[in-house]
């Protein structure tokens, strides 16, 4: 077989136009759903007020305290307010979730694209995307594509943001035991658990903003890391020599 074939490879621009499709993603992500979400607390303030007033046309002053009507207007106000506040928590996870998602699936097409030029169909299916294949040996099929891969820092971004995933999608388990620990600062409660000695609970899982564009530079980092071509002789090479 001819040493000069490309093991990898990216076509001119490709890279690029991926890198374009992971900022527009996330831009509208933000443009679309957490924009809507920025005046939260005006809007809960109003609602506040709002409901103050429509209690107020029935208070008589022989039955009533007014001071209930005050705290009952200040009660829908943080009640709206907190579930506004989880709601766009739960936009966030979403958005990170789709990130994540997104990433993954391109990767596992881009590697499956490249790989059955050299390899049988079948082993490249297995070994890209059977169901128990994890983010761990996804990355060790990239370290075979550019070694050392697995040491940048941009894994370690990674690596948070499936832990954070996972426990989104699926509650209790190993991600959750693994995040609260390593990463408590994640959990709504984190001062009340440390102060009183409690255990985190998933359902506590919160994600700021700005770690939607630390997640994004990671995945555009991985990819900006991909070299742009390797052939099959310095693939063999390489791994003679190992």
């Amino acid at each position: 077989m001819n040493g000069n074939i490309a093991f990898w490879d990216f076509p001119p621009g490709e890279r690029e136009l991926i890198l374009e499709q992971n900022r527009f993603y996330l831009e509208q992500a933000k443009s679309r759903f957490l924009r809507q979400f920025s005046n939260i607390k005006e809007e809960s303030e109003l609602h506040r007020d709002e409901e103050l007033k429509r209690m107020s046309s029935h208070f008589n002053p022989d039955y009533h305290d007014e001071s209930s009507f005050y705290e009952a207007a200040d009660d829908a106000g943080i009640i709206m307010y907190e579930s506004l506040s989880e709601l766009r928590n739960s936009m966030v996870l979403s958005i990170a979730s789709g990130m994540l998602h997104n990433f993954e699936k391109r990767m596992r097409q881009k590697l499956t694209e490249e790989l059955n030029h050299t390899m049988d169909t079948s082993e490249v299916k297995r070994m890209v995307w059977w169901k128990n294949s994890n983010f761990d040996q996804l990355i060790e099929l990239l370290s075979e594509i550019k070694p050392g891969i697995g040491n940048q820092d941009f894994i370690e971004d990674l690596q948070l943001l499936r832990l954070i995933v996972n426990v989104y999608k699926h509650g209790d388990g190993g991600s959750h035991k693994k995040l609260s620990k390593q990463y408590p600062e994640f959990y709504s409660t984190n001062e009340w658990a440390t102060k009183f000695g409690f255990e985190l609970e998933y359902g506590e899982l919160t994600l700021p903003d700005e770690y939607l564009d630390k997640f994004a530079a990671a995945i555009d980092a991985l990819w900006r890391f991909l070299p742009e071509r390797v052939s099959l002789g310095e693939y063999k090479n390489r791994n003679m020599n190992n």
